[in-house]
């Protein structure tokens, strides 16, 4: 894989759960772990199905980018999108990922 392909500048949310130690209230939040390039690839469809009489849309994108902590509790952003990660392929000896995402609603 040639690494000059990586032109597309992407962000990687990961999703956090705290507890205000004053309430006991849980409060759910994404930060920001980490600026990155990659490339972006739309699939050529997305999953359409019919679930509890509502039907359902998902768009799966996948993308490639550098090894790095990443898990599929996290979401990248890409131009103030954001995409569900669904799977993680690791490729050419753990030096780059290929990433499945699903398009967040």
């Amino acid at each position: 894989m040639n690494g000059g392909r990586f032109d597309t500048p992407l962000a990687i949310y990961r999703y956090s759960e705290n507890v205000n130690s004053d309430t006991g209230e849980r409060t759910k939040a994404w930060s920001k772990l980490l600026d990155i390039w990659g490339t972006y690839e739309p699939t050529d469809g997305g999953n359409e199905g019919i679930y509890a009489d509502t039907r359902e849309n998902k768009q799966i994108v996948k993308f490639q980018i550098r090894f790095t902590d990443i898990n599929v509790r996290d979401r990248i952003q890409m131009n103030g999108t954001y995409y569900n990660v669904i799977s993680i392929q690791r490729i050419e000896r753990d030096m780059y990922m290929k990433v499945m995402t699903q398009l967040t609603e």
